[in-house]
Parts: structure tokens; C-alpha cells; sequence
């Protein structure tokens, strides 16, 4: 890796950019202690609020190692999945087994037609992206009439500067932008006619013990779940 290849965050750490980060972490990523709050704290909501019936057409982006797309086809449903990240997508497509289609694409140049999709989630995706309006309107340029976006992402008032991913005996800083559920809903609403319709907050108190960022924290605002719907043509 060259020094092309990172960025300073405001305290002088170097960040890697996702798709970088994502492929070095992908085979620790599933073990992660992390991940075992995000299957606890954030899946109950976020499977309790998609549509799932086979005939809803879903676009998983950020699917990273296929967790979401696994729970939907045990359901019986099907979907799309695309990461930036070719090592997570192999990973997925190793659990998943053809149950659903892989894509490797960039969230801000959606290589799909226009209204091909019901509904779409994104989890922990946002925090990534500078310019989240290029995303937004892909989302809305995707979603059928009547479709919805379902998302999650960091909560800006979480005490972190930047998210880490594992690898085997370190963490890798990753590019990050924090950013409140209200700045992301007017965004979401001006730029891409999409409306919050419903969100969830998501604290500390199903974190494991072994996360020592959570600390003292257990009952303030980690993540946010949130569920936006078209309001308007653009």
C-alpha cells in the first residue's frame, strides 16, 4: 500500500479508504465482536421492517459478507447484493450459496436500471460516503414507485473518530464521516425526495463485554435505524 492510497483524519491518523480497508478485513470481518452487537442490537429491527415476500424485489447495498441476504433466503426470499469490496463478496458468495446475485459496484454509480427495485437496505454504509446526496439520488433513481430505503448508521453523538476494522493481531482505521440521522434525512428529503418515515435508536446494552469503546456508554446512542419512502418526483 502506498501513501496515495490513505488520508489524515483531524487527528493525524491515517485512514484507509473502504474498499481497501474492507478487502484486508473481510476474512476476520464475520468474527468480529462487533458484529455480534450488530446481529443482537440492529438485525431484530431492521429484518421486523423489510417487506419479506418472494415477490419484493430487494438491493442489498454494503452486503459485505451476505449476513442480510442469508436471513432473507432462509425466509425464502431473494435479493441483489452489491460491496465494493470483491473479499467480502467472495465470502458471501461462499455462504450463500446462490441464493442470491453478487455484484461487485460502487454505491454512488448504481450499475442497475431505473425503478428495478422495492425496496433497498444499506446498513453502515453512509458513514463512509463524503457526498451521500450522489448516493441518495441513485437510491431514489433504483427504487420502484412505492419503494422503500431502509438504512443504518453510526450515531454522530457515539463516542468514536473513526471506525476500525480487525485484522488477525491489529485494526485498520477506516474512512469516516459522521454525520446526524437529521442531517442525513434532509439530504435525503431535498436532494432525493425521500422522507424519513420511521427510525429506531440503538444503545449500548446488548454490546459485548469484550468491547471496551462502549465502556460506561451502554445507554446512550450508538446507531440509529431508519426507514425513509418516496415523498415526490425528481
Amino acid at each position: 500500500m502506498t501513501r496515495s492510497n490513505v488520508m489524515n483524519s483531524p487527528t493525524g491518523v491515517e485512514l484507509y479508504p473502504a474498499r481497501l480497508a474492507y478487502d484486508l478485513a473481510a476474512a476476520e470481518y464475520d468474527r468480529w465482536p462487533w458484529q455480534e452487537f450488530w446481529r443482537r442490537a440492529e438485525a431484530p429491527v431492521i429484518l421486523s421492517w423489510l417487506e419479506q415476500s418472494p415477490g419484493r424485489r430487494l438491493l442489498d447495498l454494503g452486503a459485505g459478507t451476505g449476513f442480510y441476504l442469508r436471513q432473507l433466503a432462509i425466509k425464502g426470499c431473494s435479493g441483489i447484493g452489491l460491496d465494493i469490496s470483491a473479499a467480502m463478496l467472495g465470502i458471501a458468495a461462499r455462504q450463500l450459496r446462490g441464493t442470491a446475485a453478487l455484484v461487485q459496484g460502487d454505491v454512488r454509480c448504481l450499475p442497475f436500471k431505473s425503478h428495478s427495485f422495492d425496496q433497498i437496505l444499506m446498513t453502515r454504509v453512509m458513514s463512509h460516503i463524503e457526498d451521500i446526496s450522489v448516493v441518495l439520488r441513485e437510491v431514489r433513481r433504483v427504487l420502484a414507485r412505492g419503494g422503500s430505503l431502509v438504512l443504518s448508521d453510526l450515531d454522530a453523538s457515539h463516542n468514536y473518530t473513526h471506525t476500525e476494522l480487525p485484522l488477525a493481531a491489529r485494526k485498520i482505521p477506516v474512512e469516516t464521516y459522521k454525520r446526524t440521522l437529521s442531517e442525513l434525512a434532509g439530504v435525503a428529503e431535498a436532494d432525493a425526495g425521500l422522507v424519513l418515515s420511521r427510525h429506531a435508536v440503538i444503545d449500548g446494552r446488548d454490546a459485548p463485554m469484550n468491547l471496551s469503546s462502549i465502556d460506561s456508554e451502554c445507554n446512550r446512542p450508538i446507531a440509529f435505524v431508519a426507514q425513509f419512502k418516496i415523498q415526490r418526483t425528481i
